[in-house]
């Protein structure tokens, strides 16, 4: 056996044990192949899955015609899964903020981990994790669309928490900042 596929069966195996978090290892690919998601797995009208495909794609041109044509920007799919959280992988702004600005909900409550590996956790909100990420201009793009301060995150991640709780545990840079613009926006801080 060539050491070509060596290496693919060792990927494999170590795909097998440890998830969709391994394949990050391999070049050029997007999150959604990492963990394996496919939007005919989470949605079933055709229109939001070639939305999601435009998405992948970072085709905001496709996006905007799908819509315009009737994709649901707000569709909800298997486990709840929205477009809004197909777009929030990858660290790809224009995308995220362009469903945000055509009225996508960043609210919407998981019910699934969606094979993520620890990425997303049933209970899990788009507003949650725009707290909790490094991607410039996720949470100002949140808070700037809907994104509402005092929203529970619950279920299997044991804790339950506001956005404010999770801007202040997960650290990163302008937590002051957040901070202060979630309480401006009427974040309960005794809550």
């Amino acid at each position: 056996m060539c050491a070509r596929g060596v290496i693919s069966i060792a990927v494999i195996i170590l795909c097998s044990t440890a998830g969709c978090g391994v394949l990050n290892l391999l070049p050029g690919r997007t999150f959604h192949q990492r963990c394996g998601w496919r939007a005919e797995d989470y949605f079933t009208d055709p229109k939001v899955i070639a939305l999601c495909k435009a998405i992948e794609a970072n085709d905001l041109a496709e996006m905007d015609r799908l819509v315009k044509e009737g994709a649901d920007v707000n569709a909800q799919g298997k486990g709840k899964m929205t477009p809004l959280l197909w777009a929030f992988p990858d660290n790809h702004l224009p995308r995220f903020k362009w469903l945000l600005e055509h009225g996508a909900d960043p609210n919407v409550v998981v019910e699934s981990d969606f094979g993520s590996q620890g990425n997303i956790y049933a209970g899990d909100s788009v507003t949650h994790r725009a707290c909790e990420t490094r991607f410039d201009g996720y949470f100002d793009a949140v808070f700037d669309h809907g994104g509402d301060p005092n929203l529970r995150r619950t279920g299997a991640r044991g804790r339950d928490a506001t956005p404010l709780v999770a801007v202040i545990t997960a650290g990163g840079r302008n937590r002051k900042e957040k901070v202060r613009r979630l309480i401006a926006a009427g974040a309960d801080v005794n809550g």
